[in-house]
């Protein structure tokens, strides 16, 4: 075998390795996207989850006769908004 013929089978593995390389790349890609999407997703479901949760507790502050109950309550409804809030932008 000559020189220019083993180079040509090394350029030509190597060019198969940079190929597989490549393509490995492409899937790990894909895969970490759909991933992405799929978290966005679960982000975006608790997002609506803590929104659900706050009104609720909005609507349970209204009926608490005691002011300060009432106003823990609140203050968990605020933190809740602030949590809705971070969930939206997270998914975006």
């Amino acid at each position: 075998m000559s020189v220019l013929d083993r180079e040509r089978t090394q350029r030509t593995s190597l060019e198969r390795q940079l190929a597989d390389h490549q393509k490995t790349s492409d899937q790990q890609r894909q895969q970490l996207e759909v991933e992405l999407t799929q978290t966005k997703q679960q982000i975006k479901t608790l997002a609506e989850q803590i929104a659900i949760q706050q009104n609720q507790l909005k609507d349970k502050a209204k009926t608490v006769d005691n002011p300060q109950k009432r106003g823990q309550i609140g203050k968990i409804a605020g933190k809740s908004d602030i949590l809705s809030q971070l969930a939206i932008l997270l998914s975006s």
